[in-house]
């Protein structure tokens, strides 16, 4: 059974970019635009890893983090290119 990995960043380019690499690499991967995407995905399946990007235009990654971990202890890798601190 291969693993599920949710990808949740507004960049589409970036997004896809992850998506079809770690879909050839043997995973089970959902993109997604943004966190409320990533709430109605989780009310369905949820993953077993996430990477969220810290800056997205409606919600930022940390918001998102604080509901999800509300909801689940999913492991969450941050992504960001931001050029400073956040």
């Amino acid at each position: 059974m291969k693993s599920r990995v949710a990808v949740v960043d507004d960049d589409d380019l970036l997004r896809d970019t992850l998506v079809d690499y770690l879909s050839s690499q043997g995973f089970e991967v959902i993109g997604l635009e943004s966190g409320d995407a990533l709430r109605g995905a989780i009310s369905k399946a949820s993953p077993e890893c996430v990477i969220l990007d810290l800056v997205m235009p409606e919600e930022d990654g940390l918001s998102v983090l604080r509901w999800l971990r509300g909801v689940s202890q999913v492991p969450v890798i941050m992504l960001t290119s931001a050029d400073g601190p956040a």
